[in-house]
């Protein structure tokens, strides 16, 4: 796994700032109220890919009581491959090489969870 999906509900009119760059819809220092709400939200290094065709009246979740109502729509994030916890990336690959290790041998898989120690004695 080399990143995270994240989703996140956030006003219409950001679209084309947070996935193009194109802060011309925003108003005068409107980009630092995003950064800081991307901030807060830990998505400061994360890639705004997409944007959900799903806008609706929306108010803000109350850990975002800075920002007013209004249109909203769902944006889709992607962590960065450094951003994403070590201890996750271990957890993946020791699961990615269990599950190869019973494709590859299944019989001793298999016979090492049919036979447990000390159970039934």
């Amino acid at each position: 796994m080399d990143f995270k999906v994240i989703e996140q509900t956030l006003p219409v009119y950001w679209a084309s700032y947070l996935v193009n760059g194109d802060g011309s819809g925003l108003e005068d220092g409107e980009d630092k109220q995003v950064a800081e709400t991307l901030s807060r939200l830990e998505l400061s290094n994360c890639e705004c890919v997409d944007v959900k065709d799903d806008s609706h009246f929306h108010t803000p979740a109350p850990y975002m009581n800075w920002l007013d109502a209004g249109d909203f729509a769902t944006y889709v994030f992607h962590t960065k491959p450094e951003d994403i916890d070590p201890r996750e990336k271990l957890a993946v690959l020791a699961e990615q090489e269990h599950r190869q290790e019973e494709i590859n041998h299944p019989e001793k898989t298999v016979h090492g969870r049919a036979f447990i120690k000390n159970f039934d004695d």
